[in-house]
């Protein structure tokens, strides 16, 4: 009768003190994985091992937060660095993973020219010779 009491007593605090504070830990840690915001934290209050586990997680949450916002910088200077590069089309299309961007035209016409004697005149003005 005691060992049964006893037993039985155990398996409600086990379940009150370990096992529901675990899953609400999971649950929480779902909800942050389901939503993608990084800028959720656990809840979790105490001082025992599982808030410990609690506290990491949301240290974990804030490196993730920073990481993704330091990305977002960057991304948008290689955006500006594109953009200034290159037109806007070419821009777009570069992002979609064309791979080589080459444009096909029936006709062409190459037009080379060349001025007599400009190369003289120009390299002492270029050069301040």
């Amino acid at each position: 009768m005691v060992g049964g009491g006893f037993g039985g007593l155990t398996v409600i605090l086990l379940e009150k003190l370990v096992l529901l504070r675990l899953a609400r830990l999971s649950d929480a840690v779902q909800a942050v994985g389901d939503s993608h915001d990084l800028t959720l934290r656990v809840p979790m209050g105490g001082t025992d091992e599982l808030s410990g586990l609690g506290q990491s997680i949301n240290g974990m949450l804030k490196q993730l937060e920073q990481g993704a916002a330091e990305l977002a910088r960057e991304r948008e200077k290689v955006e500006r660095l594109l953009l200034n590069v290159l037109p806007g089309s070419i821009a777009d299309r570069l992002k979609k993973d064309e791979g080589a961007i080459a444009e096909f035209f029936e006709d062409v016409t190459i037009l080379f020219a060349d001025i007599v004697g400009f190369t003289h005149f120009s390299i002492p003005c270029y050069y301040n010779i």
